[in-house]
C-alpha cells in the first residue's frame, strides 16, 4: 500500500501549494486519503475527452475567436458520432490504457442548442461514461429542469457581455436541487470588470454553488506562446489573491467520478508521499502552471475533439505530433491511439483540461 500524508481537504488547501513537488495527479471522484490505497499515487484510470463537436453558438463574446460560434462547423451525424464513442470506449478500457472510468466535457459553441443533444448524452450514458457539461446556461429554466439531471456535471460559464446573471444563479440553483453538481465560471473580461464583481455579488448571496473568476488569455499559437488581456493594476492584484469562492454541494458526491480533483504529490526521502489537494484554475491565476520538462500523459489522460473533426490529445498544447486523425473523414474504427506520454516544451499551460493530464517531474 503506498503510505501517503493527507494535508486536508480541497476546500482547506485550495491554494497551499507545495513549492516543490513531483507528481500533478488528476484522480477520479472525490479524493480523501484512501485514494492512494494500492497503486492509486501512479495509475490515473481516468480518460477524459473534450469534445468541441461543433461551433454554432448564441453570443460572440469580444474575448473568443470566431471558431468558438461563427457556426461554419454544423453539428454531427448522431449515428457516426455513437461509432466514435464506440472506438473510444473499446481502445481505451484495454490494454495498454486500462481505463475504468471515462469522463466526456461536451461544449461548443453552444452545444445545448444541437437537436440531438439528449441522444447523444443518453447513449454516453449507456456505455457508463459520465458527462460534463460547460455551458453558457442559455436554454429556459425549463429546459434544465427537465434535461439538467442527464449530466454529472455542469459547468456554467458566465459571459459579462451577454448572459443575465439572475438567469445563470437559478439554473445553477435548479442544477444542485437536482443533485447535479453545478459550478460558476465568471469569465472576467477587463470593460465589464465592474459588472463581473456585480455579478460575482449577487450570484454568491443568493446561490449555493462554487464561483469561479476567470482571468482571460489568448489561445496559445504554434509556439506556445500565450498574451494576457490587460488588466489594470489593482485588477492584477485582485486576480492574483485567493478569489475562488468555494461551497460544498448540499449533497453527497461520493459516487460522482466525474469530480473535478487536483492533486500535488511530493516524494519524500524515508519513500512516503505528501499529497495536496489544489485548483487548476487557482494554479493558472497564480502563475503555478510551468511544467517545462516535465512528462506529461496528454493522450492517455487526455483527448480533445476539435469542431472540424480532428481527435488531438490535448485542447491547447501544440506538440508535435497534432492529431491521431479526422473522425469526420476517417473511419471512426480505424482511428489509431499511441500510447506515447509527451515532455513538455512550453512555459505555461494555461487550458484547464490539459493541466489535469498526470505530470511527472524528470
Amino acid at each position: 500500500m503506498t503510505k501517503v500524508k493527507w494535508l486536508g481537504s480541497r476546500a482547506d488547501n485550495i491554494t497551499k501549494d507545495i513549492p516543490d513537488y513531483d507528481i500533478l495527479l488528476s484522480p477520479p471522484g472525490p479524493t480523501t486519503d484512501k485514494t492512494f490505497e494500492g497503486d492509486g499515487l501512479y495509475v490515473t484510470n481516468s480518460l477524459r475527452i473534450a469534445a468541441q463537436l461543433g461551433n454554432v453558438c448564441t453570443y460572440k463574446c469580444t474575448y473568443c475567436t470566431p471558431f468558438d460560434y461563427d457556426g461554419r462547423f454544423k453539428w454531427p451525424d448522431i449515428n457516426r458520432t455513437k461509432r466514435l464513442v464506440d472506438r473510444i470506449h473499446e481502445v481505451y478500457t484495454s490494454p495498454p490504457f486500462n481505463k475504468d472510468t471515462i469522463i466526456w466535457e461536451i461544449l461548443g459553441g453552444e452545444i445545448t442548442t444541437w437537436k440531438y443533444v439528449e441522444e447523444f448524452i443518453s447513449y454516453l450514458k449507456e456505455k457508463g461514461h459520465y458527462i460534463q457539461l460547460i455551458t453558457n446556461g442559455v436554454r429556459s429554466e425549463r429546459w434544465w429542469k427537465t434535461y439538467g439531471k442527464m449530466f454529472s456535471h455542469v459547468t456554467l460559464s458566465y459571459h459579462p457581455e451577454h448572459a443575465n446573471y439572475k438567469h445563470m444563479t437559478n439554473v445553477a440553483n435548479i442544477l444542485l436541487n437536482q443533485q447535479v453538481a453545478a459550478d460558476m465560471l465568471v469569465l472576467m473580461y477587463p470593460p465589464t470588470w465592474n459588472l463581473c464583481l456585480k455579478a460575482i455579488d449577487y450570484m454568491n448571496k443568493n446561490g449555493n454553488f462554487t464561483i469561479h473568476p476567470k482571468k482571460l488569455h489568448d489561445l496559445q499559437n504554434e509556439e506556445g506562446k500565450s498574451k494576457s488581456w490587460k488588466y489594470e493594476r489593482g485588477q492584477e492584484e485582485w486576480l492574483a489573491g485567493d478569489r475562488m469562492i468555494h461551497k460544498p454541494y448540499p449533497f453527497s458526491s461520493s459516487d460522482n467520478k466525474s469530480h473535478y480533483t487536483m492533486l500535488q504529490i511530493k516524494s519524500l526521502e524515508d519513500g512516503t508521499f505528501e499529497a495536496n489537494p489544489v485548483d487548476a484554475g487557482e494554479l493558472v491565476n497564480k502563475g503555478y502552471n510551468n511544467w517545462k520538462g516535465w512528462l506529461c500523459n496528454i493522450g492517455i489522460d487526455t483527448l480533445f475533439i476539435n469542431p472540424e473533426g480532428f481527435i488531438r490529445p490535448a485542447a491547447q498544447c501544440f506538440i508535435k505530433e497534432k492529431s491521431y486523425g479526422n473522425w469526420l473523414f476517417l473511419e471512426p474504427e480505424d482511428i489509431q491511439f499511441p500510447y506515447k506520454p509527451s515532455i513538455c516544451k512550453y512555459d505555461s499551460c494555461h487550458c484547464v483540461h490539459d493541466i489535469r493530464a498526470r505530470k511527472e517531474k524528470l
